[in-house]
């Protein structure tokens, strides 16, 4: 058995990025505390700019990592509130979870008022080095206006690049 011990590892040209299987490249995380109205029916709406983000992606056979926390805010009983994720190169948009009624998780409240942290976690094998965004979405299939995201509360978004 032999071990290799090494001080540093440097890519074979000058500004040149090492890219090994499982290793992270690169993050990037959006934060803030921007609201989006969700209004009632049944198309899925995209969250606030501040919790969206964008990464490019150094190789093609690279994995993105997509993690959110978004705070959500429904006020009534019977309404309903569902999440799912995104994704966006060039204008066209693939939507995750949408082969399932509520995305990738959902809530239906019971009470008078309910604030709760919607949270996703995806790994996403997007196979291009062209730019991408990830955008949160939402959706209340129940009348009146449900709202994500909060002024009063950080929600975040980060996306890690992991080598193929």
């Amino acid at each position: 058995m032999s071990t290799l011990f090494v001080d540093s590892i440097e890519p074979k040209t000058t500004g040149g990025v090492i890219n090994a299987k499982g290793m992270v490249i690169q993050v990037v995380q959006n934060s803030g505390g921007g609201q989006a109205s969700i209004s009632g029916g049944s198309s899925w709406q995209s969250s606030h700019t501040d919790t969206q983000v964008s990464i490019t992606p150094q190789s093609t056979s690279s994995k993105i990592f997509v993690t959110y926390n978004i705070w959500a805010f429904l006020s009534g009983s019977g309404k309903h509130l569902a999440w799912d994720l995104a994704r966006s190169i060039g204008g066209s948009e693939t939507q995750f979870g949408s082969s399932y009624t509520y995305g990738m998780g959902s809530i239906y409240t019971v009470g008078a008022e309910w604030q709760l942290m919607c949270h996703v976690e995806y790994l996403d094998s997007p196979n291009t080095t062209s730019t991408i965004t990830y955008i949160p979405k939402f959706q209340n299939p129940n009348s009146g206006t449900l709202n994500a995201g909060n002024s009063g509360r950080l929600s975040t978004i980060t996306a890690m690049e992991i080598g193929g």
